[in-house]
């Protein structure tokens, strides 16, 4: 279960929520974006963790992934492409609900962002373990555009995800997949529909 922050009160979970892992791992927090589109994930009423999308404008200042160890502006498919790329940001869920299945809703966010926005890329830094956990686990196409950047004792890996050969990929894939149970299954059947929708 996740919940689109639309209300103070959701701002203020989700804030308290993200500021928690910045302070315990010594992280910058990046202001929140204005046009930033944020979701909390949910556990009944309790909020377990966050993801936040935000537009990606080339050189802009506020931007939370630009200028650090990779300037993602100087890829010209990504340069071009306007506002159908989106920076993936503040990205977390509490350690009591981590291993556990909940990661699940994090698929669920990204194909509710799909739908709505139709992104043909997200952008990221990522900690590195994480993006092993995506790569291996659940089979996400990611090109990796930099070298890692070191924040305290975190590395973070500047990566993009090109939707459409992602869910192309995925799609051709499906078959196969069929007789497969668990998570990757569910992450190919949502990503199988959201490419369907879009080319309808």
């Amino acid at each position: 279960m996740f919940q689109l922050v639309t209300t103070k009160k959701h701002q203020k979970n989700f804030e308290r929520t993200w500021e928690y892992f910045c302070h315990k791992n010594r992280w910058y927090n990046d202001p929140y974006a204005s046009n930033g589109v944020r979701y909390n994930l949910m556990n009944k009423n309790e909020t377990i963790g966050t993801i936040e999308f935000i537009p990606f404008l080339p050189n802009s200042p506020t931007s939370t992934i630009e200028g650090k160890s990779c300037d993602f502006s100087r890829f010209y498919d990504i340069a071009k492409q306007g506002g159908k790329v989106w920076e993936v940001d503040k990205l977390c869920i509490k350690e009591k609900y981590q291993r556990r299945g909940y990661f699940d809703q994090f698929i669920q966010v990204l194909y509710e962002h799909m739908s709505e926005y139709k992104p043909i890329y997200y952008l990221a830094f990522i900690e590195e373990k994480f993006y092993r956990m995506l790569k291996i686990n659940f089979g996400l196409q990611m090109e990796v555009l930099g070298e890692p950047l070191m924040e305290h004792s975190t590395k973070l890996v500047p990566i993009s995800i090109k939707v459409e050969d992602l869910i192309q990929r995925h799609d051709q894939e499906f078959e196969g997949m069929k007789a497969a149970r668990g998570r990757k299954r569910g992450l190919f059947r949502l990503l199988r529909a959201f490419w369907i929708k879009r080319r309808e």
